[in-house]
């Protein structure tokens, strides 16, 4: 368990804060984290990268079928692209995907959710999923 090992290491600490992959690139170049993961294709000379995992942003209904309205995270990264591609009637921006994943379940939307996001027990239908995949890695000095 993660607590007990902590506990054998006193002067380690570990904050996290959630931002958006381009911020927190910044704050890894400039010294102020130690390190970060990120949704992000970058180079850097002073910056090491590790994949460690590959996503795709999908859009999702509870009814499987097409919608009038589209709930979209405002921190998506390539939201406004597939945004133009799909043309909807209306679209509602929130600031958190849990609330997102939860008005999907709950309301008959569509939504745009990275697919890694959803358990295996979700009620929600994929739609079509997007390109390009988006590489998740850890990022930190190499100095």
């Amino acid at each position: 368990m993660i607590e007990s090992e902590l506990d054998e290491v006193p002067a380690l600490q570990i904050h996290y804060k959630f931002e958006h992959s381009r911020d927190a690139i910044q704050s890894v170049t400039n010294y102020e984290v130690d390190f970060a993961i990120v949704s992000s294709t970058f180079q850097h000379a002073d910056i090491k990268k590790i994949k460690l995992w590959t996503e795709n942003i999908e859009l999702f209904s509870k009814s499987g079928k097409m919608e009038k309205t589209v709930i979209v995270n405002q921190t998506m990264l390539n939201a406004e692209k597939i945004l133009k591609k799909l043309k909807p009637e209306n679209v509602r921006w929130v600031n958190d995907y849990g609330v997102l994943q939860s008005i999907l379940e709950n309301n008959n939307v569509m939504g745009l959710l990275p697919n890694t996001l959803l358990s295996k027990e979700s009620p929600l239908k994929s739609l079509q999923r997007f390109n390009p995949a988006f590489e998740i890695s850890l990022i930190y000095r190499t100095d």
